[in-house]
């Protein structure tokens, strides 16, 4: 009988383990996804650029391991002799940092629209606002893409951040097509701001402990 009880008081108790192992990763999981490592577009009229970047300015944390890239993308519509469209994507960055401080945040892409007789130029720069490329937008353009790859500590587990962030080319809104890009443009205009309404993110986050 007292074996029995024995194994039972084990597996009860191996159950609360896992039980409570379960709650550390859920509540772990769910504070660093929504407070851990996102982006955000800011316009610094001082260097006359866009800086999209990974916060971590009001951290006192590290984050870690951390991977980038950047692309700006064009779709070629399907053809005779190809009935499918095919992206072409022109790399803007692609780059690794070992560890981000706490009070710092990380550029990932910076950037500025010109507005040339016939299109709109996207201007890729350092986070100085110094030219490095330029790039015709044209109705083929798709969008500007930006992906991370993060790791953080939190509650004493290793979690991976995978984040993926879109600034299209256009939206729908009312029927209507809208030109992302033309109002980035006019947002050049303003002083120093963080990107809200027309700065739209498909963010997809991926949370593994290790």
């Amino acid at each position: 009988m007292n074996a029995i009880l024995n194994i039972l008081y084990s597996f009860i108790g191996s159950g609360l383990l896992l039980l409570a192992t379960l709650y550390l990763y859920f509540k772990s999981t769910s504070y660093v996804r929504k407070h851990k490592a996102y982006a955000e577009c800011w316009w610094l009229p001082a260097w006359a650029c866009f800086r999209f970047v990974v916060r971590n300015m009001y951290s006192k944390h590290e984050l870690y391991s951390i991977r980038y890239h950047s692309w700006l993308r064009i779709k070629k519509p399907s053809a005779p002799g190809s009935s499918v469209g095919s992206f072409l994507d022109t790399e803007l960055t692609n780059g690794e940092r070992i560890v981000l401080p706490g009070d710092q945040d990380l550029p990932l892409v910076c950037f500025r629209i010109e507005n040339k007789s016939t299109h709109l130029t996207l201007v890729h720069t350092d986070k100085f606002g110094k030219e490095l490329t330029r790039h015709t937008l044209t109705n083929e353009t798709e969008n500007l893409q930006v992906q991370y790859q993060i790791k953080v500590q939190n509650l004493g587990l290793t979690h991976e951040i995978t984040r993926v962030f879109v600034i299209p080319f256009e939206i729908e809104s009312d029927g209507k097509k809208f030109n992302v890009f033309q109002q980035l443009l006019m947002e050049q205009e303003k002083n120093e701001h963080k990107l809200r309404m027309i700065f739209q993110t498909s963010d997809i986050v991926s949370v593994a402990v290790q």
